[in-house]
């Protein structure tokens, strides 16, 4: 795939450093690929959603974009809840609506005021933020890191989203069409490297329209209630605002940056509920445990088929991609848009009608039937090492008489996830500092981020204190 820069282009400029004459002619560009009708898609979830720019439609009918009908939101989450087998591909057209709605709501402040082209980059680096996710989104990158496959590389879906922006020839020709620079534009806005650098927080950040929609998602096509919040109340308080600039540390430097704001005098309880939904979502919906540990058994399918091709085993696999995967060789862009959910589990199905590997036709068998693992879910999440090891040494025992190797039927693993993330875990992590600004007055002194609220709601108290940190022990049943 090759290293993804900051600036892809020796000669390109920053938007922001552009002369006046260089805007005039992207708007120019922009505006002559506005639709003469609007497209209109029915949605769920947001109703109708409206498509204006031919360059959107064109990018939203490419082969990339296509494909993510055939990669799942939520990989195994309908074997636990039967409604749950909506694509990316519909999330991401939410995405891009809810980002829409956030630039109108944007273009009516007195403090700010966007152009087309800026307008039409957010639009697209929404539409194509998930074009880079593997068969089964995340599952598929905990599978590579497990594998160690090119472990020196960055290989998330973000990084595969960029390069994907930037070469795959059916987008660029599309993107190439409106101005040369339009891919590098919207590369730069999934790698958050864009000016004005509030933008890219529309696309990723704590509040921003990719969580806004799978949250409204999940819940709805899953059946739970835990995700929903008041979104037209939400986009009704929001505002731009200029605030302290600061260095990646924290600290005060000179200058005034342009913020997202949420006036909490009127909007805290759906700012609460918001984040509060966030992590009942993961407590109940994406830590179940059941759908922990169809999603590991999937894994370990995986692991198990490469495991066999590095030992020169003949699986009868049609996917080509493994053999790359298992002997560390770079995969074009090409080879990975060929991957999806489909072409995977058609693949199981093979190995568990006709493969001749004990192990592998156990597992696909078991997860084509829905056996999935049985879970220890211990409820002391403060489970010592030792009591959790003799855990781990029974089950090993009882996988080993079973003749049941532990590698592929043990499953440990550990989730964790916080209610909001303050600066302090921005800066652990080395990342930019992505704290929900807040407004709780009319001067610009009043503009805070929610970390300082705690005094103001006993609710926001509890939320900035709460995380859902779980241990899961998966086995199969049989040696219960």
């Amino acid at each position: 795939m090759g290293k993804i820069s900051k600036t892809s282009s020796s000669d390109y400029l920053a938007y922001s450093e552009l002369d006046e004459e260089v805007r005039d002619k992207l708007q120019n560009s922009v505006r002559k690929q506005v639709r003469s009708s609007t497209k209109y898609i029915r949605d769920p979830i947001h109703d109708i959603i409206e498509i204006t720019d031919n360059v959107v439609l064109d990018v939203l009918d490419s082969s990339p974009m296509q494909r993510l009908r055939r990669i799942t939101q939520l990989p195994f989450t309908s074997l636990v809840y039967p409604g749950a087998e909506h694509s990316r591909f519909t999330h991401s057209l939410g995405v891009y609506h809810l980002a829409c709605r956030m630039l109108k709501r944007f273009d009516e402040s007195d403090k700010y005021k966007s152009d087309d082209y800026l307008r039409l980059v957010v639009k697209l680096a929404a539409l194509l933020h998930d074009v880079g996710h593997g068969p089964f989104s995340h599952l598929f990158e905990r599978f590579i890191s497990q594998v160690e496959y090119l472990k020196t590389a960055e290989r998330s879906h973000e990084t595969w989203s960029q390069a994907i922006v930037l070469k795959q020839t059916e987008l660029c020709n599309f993107m190439d069409s409106i101005d040369k620079r339009l891919k590098f534009d919207v590369q730069n806005m999934l790698a958050g490297t864009f000016s004005p650098r509030f933008l890219c927080t529309i696309v990723s950040s704590q509040f921003d329209a990719d969580r806004l929609d799978y949250m409204l998602r999940d819940s709805f096509m899953t059946g739970v209630h835990y995700g929903r919040f008041d979104l037209n109340w939400l986009f009704r308080n929001l505002d731009i605002a200029e605030v302290d600039r600061r260095d990646e540390d924290g600290r005060v430097v000179e200058g005034k940056e342009q913020k997202i704001v949420i006036d909490v005098r009127r909007g805290l309880s759906c700012l609460e509920e918001y984040l509060l939904g966030n992590l009942y979502l993961y407590r109940n919906v994406y830590f179940h445990k059941k759908v922990i540990a169809a999603e590991n058994m999937m894994i370990n399918i995986l692991v198990r088929a490469v495991d066999l091709l590095k030992n020169g085993d003949n699986l009868d696999c049609d996917l080509d991609v493994l053999y790359k995967i298992a002997f560390n060789r770079e995969l074009t862009i090409h080879e990975y848009l060929s991957m999806d959910d489909i072409a995977f589990l058609a693949q199981v199905r093979n190995w568990a009608d006709h493969g001749e590997d004990r192990i592998l036709r156990r597992l696909c068998c078991d997860l084509i039937s829905r056996k999935v693992f049985k879970s220890i879910v211990p409820e002391d999440q403060e489970l010592s090492k030792k009591d959790t090891q003799n855990i781990v040494t029974d089950k090993t025992n009882a996988l080993k008489v079973k003749e049941l190797d532990p590698k592929y039927f043990l499953v440990r693993i550990e989730t964790d996830r916080k209610a909001y993330k303050s600066f302090y875990d921005f800066w652990i992590q080395k990342k930019p500092m992505e704290e929900i600004w807040c407004r709780k007055g009319d001067g610009d002194d009043d503009i805070v981020h929610y970390g300082t609220l705690r005094e103001k709601s006993d609710i926001t108290k509890a939320i900035l204190d709460l995380k859902e940190k779980r241990f899961f022990i998966c086995f199969p049943e049989e040696v219960e």
